[in-house]
């Protein structure tokens, strides 16, 4: 692809992180805290050149729209801490509103991995950090609808019943209960989202979401391990390390 291809990826990630829907994406999965200062950090890092953007699909899988790199070869060339999209936008007239959200949810998807490295996280996981950029890109797709006016609540259980991933579906239902939490504050239902059952259901919500990354063919094999998340910043190297 061409270096305006990587300008304009570059263009695209940085105004869905500056998406008043990023505002929305704040929740807690144990000591794992995931809120939108997160993607300022990540927009800043794009910004100061430690975060790399690309349109290379070629490294990609089929079903990929994007990807994070910590470390990626190009060439003889090894790149830190670089986001790989398939698109450098979300097309054009004639593509449909689907494919649209699917590239955005999978760049808040891969810029919720990038944060974590960013943020240096400690002691996270395959499953946690999966499980963040899920849920993640679910609210952020939700938050959308309903700036749209097209988030009724049939429509969202709507989208819900459609999904055939089980991951998106358990980070759906955490991401609606988010939603209805942020949604009930200074009203009195706001009381029953601070009480023990709602956290109750949270969790029991949450681990459906680590429960199915676990078992999925996609993660199974390296859901349990430890991720590093060591910073960005990191020199390009020239013929290999």
């Amino acid at each position: 692809m061409t270096a305006q291809d990587d300008k304009n990826a570059t263009s695209l990630v940085q105004r869905v992180l500056k998406d008043p829907a990023i505002g929305e994406i704040s929740f807690q999965m144990g000591d794992v805290s995931v809120s939108p200062t997160m993607y300022q950090k990540v927009s800043q890092e794009i910004a100061n050149g430690n975060i790399m953007v690309i349109v290379q699909p070629d490294v990609l899988k089929a079903n990929e729209a994007g990807k994070y790199f910590r470390e990626l070869k190009l060439g003889n060339t090894t790149v830190f801490d670089v986001l790989v999209l398939r698109f450098p936008d979300l097309g054009d007239r004639s593509t449909p509103i689907n494919e649209q959200s699917h590239r955005i949810a999978a760049i808040v998807h891969e810029c919720t991995h990038a944060g974590f490295n960013v943020l240096k996280v400690p002691n996270m996981t395959n499953i946690t950090h999966e499980s963040g950029a899920y849920i993640a890109q679910s609210i952020f797709v939700i938050a959308k609808m309903f700036a749209a006016s097209a988030g009724h609540p049939e429509r969202v259980h709507l989208d819900r019943v459609r999904m055939t991933d089980p991951i998106e579906k358990a980070a759906w239902d955490v991401a609606v209960m988010l939603h209805d939490e942020a949604a009930s504050a200074n009203t009195p239902a706001a009381r029953y989202y601070k009480s023990p059952d709602y956290a109750v259901k949270y969790w029991q919500t949450l681990s459906k979401v680590f429960t199915a990354i676990s078992v999925s063919d996609e993660y199974k094999k390296i859901a349990k391990d430890k991720v590093k998340n060591v910073g960005v910043g990191r020199v390009i190297q020239q013929g290999g390390h």
